[in-house]
């Protein structure tokens, strides 16, 4: 490291100190450890929902909210709350999957493991042209209420995940007698 460090200073370029949170901040893959993918993903998962829930809400004032008073940026402060929810969120929920997916996959299996479940989410990448294909159709509140109840599918599928760092520790504990 001293060698690409002296290269980059002569260059003029300076590297900045390494990151050392201030004392008593605990940052929050250090949680992850601590209570598991599994966790992560169920959480995210919940704020998945949440967020498509303000995204509906959102949509829905835009089409009756004059009619009960609602001010007119009330719409758009909503749409903007949901989607810097799910831009906070989303980072989390995808280091949970793959760190869960590289806990359950045996050693060897892990790269085709993780090309697999990258493969399965190609089809999430033509939901952008299906969607825009069926807001002239339906209109947004629909449609994001569809988000949230695949959301809470979800949510219900990840509930019934095992955690396999819990099953770790306990193989890794001596047996009580």
């Amino acid at each position: 490291m001293a060698n690409i460090e002296s290269r980059l200073t002569a260059l003029g370029l300076v590297l900045p100190p390494a990151f050392s949170p201030p004392p008593g901040m605990v940052l929050p893959f250090v949680h992850v450890r601590r209570i598991g993918n599994r966790a992560v993903i169920v959480v995210a998962n919940w704020l998945t929902l949440a967020t498509f829930a303000v995204a509906a809400a959102s949509a829905a004032s835009a089409t009756w909210g004059a009619q009960i008073g609602c001010p007119r940026k009330l719409p758009v402060l909503l749409l903007g709350l949901a989607f810097f929810g799910l831009g906070c969120m989303a980072p989390g929920r995808e280091m949970g999957e793959f760190n869960y997916m590289l806990d359950i996959a045996p050693a060897a299996k892990r790269p085709s493991n993780i090309g697999f479940g990258n493969a399965f989410l190609l089809p999430l990448s033509l939901a952008p042209v299906l969607v825009g294909w069926l807001v002239p159709l339906t209109g947004y509140a629909p449609l994001f209420a569809g988000a949230a109840f695949f959301s809470f599918l979800a949510i219900l599928s990840t509930t019934r995940l095992k955690e396999p760092r819990t099953e770790q520790l306990a193989a890794l504990e001596p047996a009580e007698g």
